[in-house]
This record gives structure tokens, sequence and C-alpha cells, in this order.
């Protein structure tokens, strides 16, 4: 009789499905199958299968960067098999089409992990460019970590929703983005067994070039001192000072009359290239030019990065994104500075390469006529919230938020055909601003392609070059983002062909439907469209911290794939909402 009842259950929702997708009601519910549909849902769970499976064959391999924590990504690959198993053994009617996103999105998480599993596997002769390219990246696994979890949760609860005849209420408590405590502990210990390996191996390693040898000697210094602070009777509690302070209301930044900045000469984050080794690798293309400097390709130790080039008369600037990225470290949605150095009439940035930017990657997309899903997109707006959450949270403002900061890597999807991003990667912080580092936004000059993005209290103080301007920069930022984000959903570029003092005009009447882009040409949830608004709202008061944005997001995100869609056509603000929900039983699936 369960069997029976499941079965019909199904029916009745796909003919439901089938009419609102006929209908207006769920326009904005159109998933992107393409031909990826013909593999089916079923099909899809085998593909993610195998791509654990594939990847569990290397963990056998011995030569890896981070071999600890990879230890923990195949674990928890091989936990997501023993699931993805007993998904296809407790239904026995075919897997349905409700599962077919969370798979979809599921097989991305591996194919992630796949990646990050291949590139980790280095051979000796690549262990240098491998450690500097590699080092700390406990926030990237932390992600894959939590990624596996949370997808395998929803897909649970869509099944425990099939099987029991039962609703498993999806609530904003699952969606926190953070690692559970024995997850984080594991992975703090893992991260520090990797770097006393990393630093047993380099002790030995012989090394023939000389560039090597300084690269390598800059490391060990780096660990050394690293275990300095930490055996400091003062580095605990200066460690737990900062977690305290992260965890405080995000104080309000002065932005000042004042250019004044901390220079930054040398760094334990960062590597140093002297300039006879670089002249050596100044033969790149040249990618692009910015207001500060050029930026051009360059091959160093065997492999491609990007080096942004400034003229000596912007060392402020260079000092700036610097001290910034320095700080920043290495995170999976910010782009990551390996090295710097300095002529007599330059200065350098050395960094991980990336394809193109957001502006580019969306033309694309419109080009080819495949148009984002909503999935996608807001895959692409909490992979962009994450990175300025994990910003805000060293207590640093971005300023300078748009499409042209924001980096893609890009890849053709084995299955649709259609380009997809594989990486999402926030840069230029040379306007970035901390509670100690002030520069003035009334020397600062704006294109027409950054005025959209500019908060209107941004650009009202401008005007005002004799008074000190009081605002928060942080909820700036959610201002920008949230302009960002129309943008990812209609594909369409926010700029206009009119003179900037014009749109600037249009930019400081914050209350004006004109400084605002058009929601009602694009389709897409309720729930979203509340979020957005949000965060563009004239008083900044009202616009949320990046902690909940990434939180709302991935709720919504969660929503989508589960197909409750009452929920996210729902007219209730978000308190109202989440009482509703808060009240209701909550059953976090694991067969």
């Amino acid at each position: 009789m369960a069997r029976i009842g499941c079965v019909e259950i199904m029916a009745v929702w796909r003919s439901c499905i089938n009419n609102c997708m006929q209908s207006r009601l769920f326009s904005w519910w159109k998933p992107n199958f393409n031909s990826i549909e013909l593999v089916g849902s079923n099909g899809l769970l085998n593909l993610c299968k195998e791509t654990i499976a594939k990847t569990l064959t290397r963990s056998s391999e011995k030569h890896f960067m981070n071999k600890h924590q990879c230890v923990l990504l195949f674990q928890r690959l091989s936990e997501t098999h023993d699931t993805l198993t007993k998904v296809q053994q407790s239904i026995s009617f075919d897997l349905d089409e409700k599962l077919f996103l969370v798979l979809q999105e599921l097989l991305q998480v591996l194919q992630d992990v796949e990646r990050v599993i291949q590139s980790s596997y280095v051979i000796t002769s690549e262990w240098l460019r491998a450690a500097i390219e590699q080092s700390d990246m406990k926030e990237t696994f932390s992600k894959l970590i939590y990624e596996m979890q949370w997808h395998t949760d929803v897909l649970q609860s869509i099944c425990m929703d099939c099987i029991r005849i039962s609703t498993i209420t999806f609530e904003l408590a699952w969606c926190f983005g953070q690692l559970s405590v024995r997850d984080e502990f594991a992975l703090l210990a893992a991260n520090k067994e990797d770097e006393i390996a990393l630093k047993n191996s380099f002790t030995s390693l012989r090394l023939q070039k000389s560039i090597e040898r300084d690269f390598r000697n800059q490391l060990l210094k780096k660990m050394e001192a690293l275990e300095d602070q930490l055996a400091s009777p003062l580095g605990g509690s200066h460690q737990l000072l900062e977690n305290e302070d992260q965890h405080k209301e995000q104080s309000t930044i002065m932005c000042k009359d004042s250019n004044e900045i901390n220079s930054v000469t040398s760094s334990l984050n960062l590597f140093f290239l002297s300039p006879q080794d670089l002249l050596n690798c100044l033969s790149g293309e040249l990618v692009g030019l910015g207001a500060s400097g050029r930026v051009q390709r360059i091959n160093l130790l065997g492999s491609t990065f990007t080096m942004k080039i400034f003229e000596q008369k912007n060392t402020t600037s260079f000092d700036q994104e610097m001290a910034a990225m320095q700080k920043l470290g290495h995170h999976p949605h910010v782009v990551h500075l390996l090295c710097y150095s300095k002529t007599d009439d330059k200065c350098f940035l050395i960094m991980e390469k990336m394809d193109m930017d957001l502006s580019q990657f969306l033309q694309e997309k419109k080009v080819k006529g495949n148009k984002l899903s909503v999935v996608e997109a807001i895959v692409l707006m909490l992979n962009i919230a994450e990175g300025i959450r994990y910003i805000h949270s060293k207590q640093m403002a971005h300023c300078d938020l748009k499409p042209r900061n924001v980096l893609v890597n890009v890849e053709v999807d084995p299955l649709s055909k259609l380009l997809k991003a594989c990486a999402v990667k926030i840069t230029d912080f040379g306007l970035t601003k901390t509670k100690n580092v002030g520069k003035t936004y009334t020397d600062q000059t704006w294109d027409t392609d950054t005025l959209w993005y500019v908060a209107p209290e941004v650009a009202k103080g401008k005007d005002n070059r004799s008074k000190r301007v009081k605002f928060n920069l942080m909820k700036a930022d959610a201002y920008s983002f949230g302009i960002l984000c129309s943008e990812i959903l209609s594909g369409e570029k926010m700029s206009e062909d009119q003179p900037a003092i014009d749109l600037k005009k249009k930019v400081k009447a914050s209350d004006s439907p004109e400084s605002r882009p058009d929601l009602s040409k694009v389709s897409f949830p309720p729930l979203l469209e509340s979020l957005i608004r949000r965060c563009w709202a004239e008083n900044s008061r009202v616009r949320p911290k990046f902690d909940r944005i990434c939180e709302e997001l991935r709720f919504i995100k969660g929503l989508l794939l589960r197909g409750d869609h009452k929920i996210l056509e729902s007219d209730d603000n978000w308190e109202e909402l989440g009482s509703k929900i808060k009240g209701a039983k909550v059953c976090k699936c694991s067969f």
C-alpha cells in the first residue's frame, strides 16, 4: 500500500508541476535541463557515484600536498557514496525528476572535490610550485566538506518526503554554512599536520635554480615565524581577542579625508620575487589595462599566473591592495596573491590566473543563447556573497564590488554542453578599507560602469569635501551586491550610454525608481526579490549583513532544489516566514 501511495503521489506531483510550468505562477522555475535531462535522475545519481569512485582511487597514492586534509575529503566522499547507494536501495520506484536538480548540484560539488584532489597530487619537481599555490587551503577544504554534507542532507530530505509521505521542514537552521564542531576540529588538526609535513619535506628538498631556493627559504622562514607566534604566551590571547572582535556588531568604518595607508614592505604571508628573477619572466601576453596599471600573464615555476603592474606613481594603490590581500590569505572565493616584487619604477603583484570577469561570462552566455537558470544564478550570487562575508570577517570592506571585479573560471559541461562557471572569485582590493586604514572617497573617480554599483550615501558623501562623512562601508557593499544580483539574473549590463554626471544624479536620488534596476523584466522567486530589494534599500540600516545574505541565499537554493514552491512564492516577510518554519518539526535525515 505504501508503494502505491508513493507512486500515486508522485504522479499527482508531476501533473501539478506540468500545469504550473504552463502557467505564470511558477514562470521563474524553469530548470536548465537541455540535453542533460536525457541522463535522468537515476543516471545523474550513478554519475555522482562514478565520480566519487574515480576520485577515491587516488586515496592510495602517496605524493599529496595537504595529504591529511585530503584524507578528510576521502572520508566524506565515502560517506556520500554510501548515502547515494542507500537512496537507490530505499526508493522502489524510478527516481523522480524532483531529485534532478539536487543531484545536478551535488555532481558539481563532487567535480570540484575531484579537481582539488587532482591538483593536490604532485610529483617532486612540482612540489615547490604546489606549495606556493596550495598552502593554507583550510577554507577551501572546509567549504567542500560542508557542501557535500549539505547537498546530501537536501537529497535525503526529498527522499524522506517521498517514502514516508511526510513533510520534512527545510529551514534557515540548515543553511549557516559552517562545519560542525567535530568537522572543524578535525580539519584544524589535519591542517596543522599538513604544515608539519610540508616543512619536513622542504628541509631536505634539493633545488637547482636560485629562484626555487629563494622561495623555499622564504617558505621555511614563514613557517618558523608562524610557529614562534603560536608558541608565544600572548599568541593564544591575541587570537581569542580577534575571534571575539569578529563576533561583535560590525562597527561603522569612518571614511575620512586622508590618504594615509599602511605601507607593506615585507610579509610572512607573501613571497618576494627578486627584480632579476622577475625580468626573466616578463614575457607573457597583455590581458588588460586598468586605472592603476596593466595586467599580463607571467610564466613562473612551470605554471602561468596573472601579474598586475603598477607604475611608481600608483604605489599607494599597490600598497593598499597588497595589504588587503595579505590579510585575506587563501579563500575559495577570493583571488589568491602568491608573491610581489618591486623595481625602481614599477611594483608587481602576482596572483592566480582566472579565465574572465563576470561581465564577460554573462555576455558569452547571452551571445550563445543559454541564459542562466535561477539555480545557477543563485549559486553565482552565493559564491560572491561568501567571498564578501569572508572579507567582512577580517574587518574589511571591499568598496568596489562590480562585475569586472568578480573573476570566473569556466568550462563546458560534458552533459549539457553549456558554458558554466566552475570557480568564482573576488578581485581588485585597491579601494578596500579597514578600521585602521582610511582612503578618501572625495578623490575617487568613477566611470559609468562603476557608478551603478555605488551606494547613494557614498555618492552623496563625495560632495562633502570639507566634512568627515560617516557611513558603514560594509552596508555599502550590500548595496553594490544587490545591484550585481539583478545583473546576474537579467544577464544585462547596468551601464548606459549617458554622461557620468547624469548617472550620478540618478544614483544620489536614492528614492527614485531610476536609481535601481527594473526587476519586473526578470522572472524569479519573490523570496529572492525580497532579499535583493533589502540589499539596495535606501536606508543602509535595512540592508542585511552578509552572514544573513549567505544564509538566505542558501535557504532559497535549498527550496528550489526541493521544489518547495509554496514557500518561495510566499508574500510573508522573512521574520514572519521564519517564525512559521521554526514552529514546525524539523527532521535532519539519515538513511
